[in-house]
């Protein structure tokens, strides 16, 4: 079992949580994929503190995701348009 505790605690800040990362980032991944993280980790469901660190790690890769297609529609969109323009000027002076 793994148990996680803050790392620091300050006023107005959360403390991070160390643990087991592996196990942390597998039950996100089972999260994000629709499955029970509890029944991945083979917790309790009262083992909140696991629970809340499996779901920022979730929303996390969830971002990270958002992300990456937000980056890989603006190349494919910024490409798209330059070859259009370098078209046209191909075009437009023959």
């Amino acid at each position: 079992m793994v148990r996680l505790r803050p790392r620091h605690a300050r006023a107005g800040h959360r403390g991070k949580l160390t643990g087991d990362p592996v196990l942390i980032e597998g039950a996100a991944v089972a999260l994000s994929l629709g499955y029970d993280p509890l029944r991945y980790l083979g917790h309790h469901p009262d083992d909140l503190v696991l629970v809340t660190a499996v779901l920022e790690k979730a929303q996390q890769i969830r971002q990270d995701r958002e992300k990456a297609l937000a980056d890989y529609l603006a190349g494919k969109t910024a490409g798209l348009t330059a070859r259009s323009i370098t078209r046209w000027i191909a075009r437009a002076f023959k």
